[in-house]
């Protein structure tokens, strides 16, 4: 996720630039990827205040390495459980969010 803000009046061009290699699937010890959960289909009024909930099922154990939240200025809480009710990630800023919790598995 990366986000640019131009303070200026001048335009500025920005790229992000990721560099993978391909390796025989043997050599892979750790597979990685990222779940993103995303809820939009909420449209309250401007002074409106609403709690959104959403779940998703993962299919199998995962070892979770990190999580963050995406919810502009519209959020003021956002927590993400486990399927037990366990805190996997919190946080009531919206702007600049902290990443967390520490890695840890996830059943």
């Amino acid at each position: 996720m990366v986000h640019y803000l131009n303070s200026s009046s001048e335009t500025i061009h920005a790229m992000v630039a990721v560099t993978m290699h391909a390796t025989e699937p043997e050599r892979v010890a750790i597979h990685a990827s990222q779940i993103l959960l995303q809820h939009d289909r909420s449209q309250p009024s401007a002074e409106a205040k609403i709690t959104v909930k959403h779940s998703c099922g993962v299919p199998k154990d995962i070892n979770l390495f990190t999580a963050a939240s995406h919810m502009h200025s519209h959020g003021v809480y956002y927590t993400a459980r486990a399927s037990d009710g366990s805190v996997l990630y919190e946080t009531k800023d919206w702007a600049e969010p902290a990443p967390g919790p520490s890695p840890r598995r996830v059943s």
